[in-house]
């Protein structure tokens, strides 16, 4: 690979050649830098492996995991200060691991509430074959529980618990795009998320 020290060597050297043809040689190295620095900016698939999966499985780790609001308190805290939510229904996934267990749930500013400070909320023990299905834990928060749900924007909240706040990017639901979910039978499509 060039670099720009590099042109600008490979340019005084050409001093003995025409000056055109100097500028050419110099413009297609520097075309060559600038692509093969564009080809190692791209993006590469993440890679995760078995090592890294098993040494977080067997971390210890300290949640209140059956107390939803210190649950909330942790997923909220651990998101980035804005997130979009792209499944249709507007649910904001996650999963994490706790002491061995992997969890999954979903934070969702549901139509019928959102605009009434409400963030409903809902976490479980992940699903796996050689066991039962655990019980789904679900609370609807509001300010009363130190929740509090603020409209930016149509279709952009701010949710906040304690010192952290995270702005969430909501699908816009109209007409066209809950047709989708028609052929999704594992979830349900409201009508007021189309508002």
């Amino acid at each position: 690979m060039m670099n720009t020290g590099s042109v600008i060597g490979l340019v005084t050297k050409t001093r003995g050649m025409s000056a055109r043809a100097g500028g050419l040689l110099a413009m297609v190295a520097l075309a060559t830098t600038v692509r093969t620095a564009a080809a190692q900016n791209a993006e590469v698939p993440r890679l995760e492996t078995n090592q890294a999966y098993l040494e977080e499985m067997m971390r210890t780790t300290t949640l209140s995991i059956n107390d939803p609001i210190a649950v909330f308190a942790f997923v909220l805290g651990s998101l980035p200060d804005r997130v979009k939510i792209y499944p249709t229904e507007n649910y904001y996934y996650f999963t994490f691991v706790h002491n061995g267990k992997r969890y999954a749930g979903n934070i969702r500013l549901d139509a019928s509430n959102r605009d009434e400070g409400k963030v409903i909320f809902a976490y479980y023990e992940d699903l796996s074959e050689w066991r039962e299905q655990s019980p789904v834990i679900h609370i609807v928060l509001d300010a009363s529980q130190g929740a509090k749900v603020e409209k930016l924007e149509r279709l952009v909240y701010r949710v906040a618990y304690g010192q952290k706040s995270v702005v969430f990017l909501l699908n816009d639901l109209s007409a066209g795009a809950a047709a989708s979910d028609r052929h999704r039978p594992q979830r349900e499509v409201h009508r007021a998320d189309l508002r």
